[in-house]
């Protein structure tokens, strides 16, 4: 994924861009991406630590750069920082951008559609 900030695109291109993004991203971002999602809708945004048991890992390491790809190309943002629920620590959490909640979820929707589709 490129590196774009708000700053440097006008809203308009960073429409197209995340139209191009989304349906490009791998397995394990979609992952990492629905976690933060889910874990923001139901609760509260995650830190790398609680994506990760969220996904089953015991090791944040796994879960990093799929996190670090998709704040570098702005799909997720920072959302504060707070006490993990699984170290104790204060650690950075994430959410969805929220210009783009809506079309992150429509595309969820289509992979587990997908999903779905493919079960015996």
């Amino acid at each position: 994924m490129g590196r774009h900030t708000d700053h440097e695109m006008q809203l308009t291109s960073l429409d197209a861009w995340y139209q191009d993004i989304l349906p490009s991203l791998h397995t394990r971002q979609w992952k990492v991406l629905r976690a933060i999602r889910d874990m923001t809708i139901h609760g509260q945004p995650p830190t790398d630590m609680e994506i990760a048991r969220c996904l089953g890992y015991a090791d944040p390491n796994r879960v990093r750069p799929r996190r670090k790809e998709l704040a570098d190309g702005q799909l997720i943002i920072p959302a504060g920082k707070r006490p993990c629920s699984v170290t104790g620590k204060t650690a950075m959490t994430w959410r969805v951008h929220p210009a783009y909640e809506d079309r992150v979820t429509k595309r969820i929707r289509i992979l587990e559609q997908q999903e779905e589709a493919m079960r015996p």
